[in-house]
């Protein structure tokens, strides 16, 4: 499909952006590969989904930007693949590519390369460079090479962004240098020495390995998989022998050297080798080259299913919208019945399409909101609300379980009282459920925006990627069909975090969605939700979201705030 289109494809290539060397090379090198086939743009995971043909993820597969593309593409970092948090996701990726054979099933093997980069004629000295960066693997490795180099041997000059603890490093021959290199400085340093190392505790590709055999370097690795992989034939290269084996549960697909112990004879022989070293020519040109051919054929493998790609978000007219139940749970916050009401009212969804169940376990008489609630029901038409109250404080989970079983709708939405929901934040959010070829049973937002009522200080709160989606998502804005939520309800025992018991297993049936208009979660000082606003004294009252200068005045009065705008 992919080099027999006939258009110049859109890709977006996602990876974390704060990775300014390693993440962002396989960005450069994958758009170098694909030019002239695809207009290749890159994004950031907190950046807002665009449509694209083919979206490539990068080590982390970010569900949120799944739905915007025709077909997703994995590449698999073996030492920071957390199997329990992606392998839920993987049904609905078209190809995982890993750099070496990590036995997953149906998974392409993609030798990785690197970038060329210029080269200057200089006489490299006879030392060694050992580029540590900001790789924990790389120095945890260190301190234990460093331990055992000995004082006879070649000068090395080691690079970290950070200091490292270990004695040696006091030692003359050791040149221990703090420091984030630019690019340019880097180029320089590889071509400066004749000798490198890159021995690793676990690699996913090996940077410096690359930018070595590049080079032409005598280089010093170790026996981990993607090194033996790349480097055994090469006549450059000498070996210390350290067992690895998979035994972290976090990253199971990762091999980890599990003693280094034994190197030192190893190194003796490297470190003679170096003195009577020649260098051979590198074969890197050739797996340049190899890589951009066995990239194309592995993108074309994808079907040519779609000709365009998809038109996003999905559009739900008014006209067309379907019945719903939202669910409202209610417990000793009579004042925030007037802000859901307020939510609901401004709403475009059809208020005749719209059923509001309020299930309500307030225990503080003069927190009860009954009266409110059955004047306004009395009132609403036609809108119809359906009272819900319990006789005793009820966990959390189980009044969600009781407020979908009293639904006469199939197709049901969550809606907290103590949070901001936009005029088109239900549509929204039906139109994902209904309308999107994925056919989700479910959809969430996990990163969404946040209002501290009390500091009026504004944020967007995003979950740890590595993370479960179960764990990261947003209870408040779930939708869901009735069918599928009642062949598992939420843990009845749960009184915070409840989706995990209702998501965990079934996670291919959840589509994640972009949180912009569908909520604003306000913190007020009396929340149940385990999100916060960072904040401390120096930081100023800022955004507001948009809200009008009367809105503003109304919820902050909700956290007894009395608010003063010029």
């Amino acid at each position: 499909m992919f080099s027999k289109t006939k258009r110049l494809l859109e890709v977006t290539v996602i990876f974390n952006k704060s990775n300014t060397f390693g993440l962002q090379n396989d960005a450069t090198l994958l758009q170098r590969s694909l030019a002239g086939l695809a207009r290749v743009r890159f994004a950031d995971p907190l950046e807002p989904p665009v449509t694209s043909d083919v979206n490539i993820h990068l080590e982390t597969p970010i569900y949120t930007y799944v739905p915007w593309s025709n077909y997703n593409v994995f590449i698999a970092n073996p030492e920071h693949y957390l199997k329990e948090s992606y392998e839920p996701y993987m049904k609905h990726f078209d190809i995982v590519i890993t750099k070496e054979d990590l036995q997953i099933q149906g998974a392409h093997i993609l030798p990785w390369s690197l970038l060329p980069f210029p080269k200057t004629k200089v006489t490299p000295v006879k030392e060694f460079l050992y580029l540590l960066g900001g790789s924990q693997n790389k120095r945890k490795a260190a301190k234990e090479l460093l331990s055992v180099w000995k004082p006879s041997y070649p000068v090395i000059n080691v690079y970290s962004i950070e200091p490292l603890e270990n004695n040696k490093v006091q030692q003359s021959n050791i040149n221990y240098i703090v420091k984030n290199l630019t690019q340019e400085e880097r180029h320089t340093l590889l071509q400066k020495y004749q000798g490198h190392v890159a021995v690793s505790f676990s690699e996913g590709f090996g940077y410096t390995a690359a930018e070595a055999e590049y080079v032409n370097a005598y280089t010093i690795l170790n026996t981990i998989p993607i090194y033996l992989q790349d480097y055994k034939e090469s006549k450059n290269v000498a070996w210390l022998q350290t067992p690895t084996l998979k035994n972290n549960h976090l990253y199971p697909y990762g091999s980890f050297v599990s003693d280094f112990s034994s190197v030192e004879e190893d190194l003796e022989k490297a470190i003679q080798g170096f003195e009577n070293y020649k260098s051979s020519v590198s074969n890197t040109e050739f797996k340049q080259l190899y890589f951009k051919k066995r990239l194309i054929e592995i993108l074309d493998t994808l079907p040519k299913t779609y000709i365009q790609k998809p038109k996003l978000p999905p559009i739900l007219n008014v006209e067309d919208c379907p019945p719903i139940s939202i669910i409202t749970l209610m417990y000793n916050r009579r004042k925030f019945f007037d802000l859901a009401c307020h939510n609901i009212m401004i709403s475009d969804y059809p208020k005749d399409k719209i059923e509001w169940i309020l299930v309500e376990d307030s225990d503080n008489p003069n927190e009860d909101s009954s009266d409110k609630i059955i004047s306004t029901a009395e009132q609403s038409k036609p809108l119809e609300i359906i009272y819900l109250p319990l006789k005793k404080k009820t966990p959390i989970s189980e009044k969600r379980n009781l407020g979908v079983m009293k639904a006469k709708n199939d197709i049901v939405l969550f809606m907290d009282d103590d949070d901001h929901y936009p005029i088109t934040s239900f549509r929204r959010r039906v139109a994902w459920l209904t309308l999107h070829r994925m056919k989700a049973k479910a959809t969430v937002c996990t990163t969404i925006a946040c209002y501290d009522l009390k500091k009026g200080i504004s944020a967007v709160n995003s979950p740890p990627l590595n993370l479960p989606l179960g764990q990261r998502i947003s209870e408040a804005t779930l939708t869901c069909y009735k069918s599928w939520f009642l062949e598992r309800m939420f843990d009845k025992t749960v009184h915070i975090g409840e989706g995990d018991s209702l998501i965990k297993g079934r996670e291919s049936d959840v589509m994640e969605i972009p949180p912009q208009q569908i909520l604003v979660a306000f913190s007020h000082g009396n929340n149940v939700s385990s999100r916060r606003i960072p904040s401390n004294d120096s930081v100023e009252p800022s955004c507001f979201w948009g809200f009008p200068q009367e809105y503003l005045k109304f919820i902050h009065s909700l956290a007894n705030v009395s608010l003063i705008l010029n």
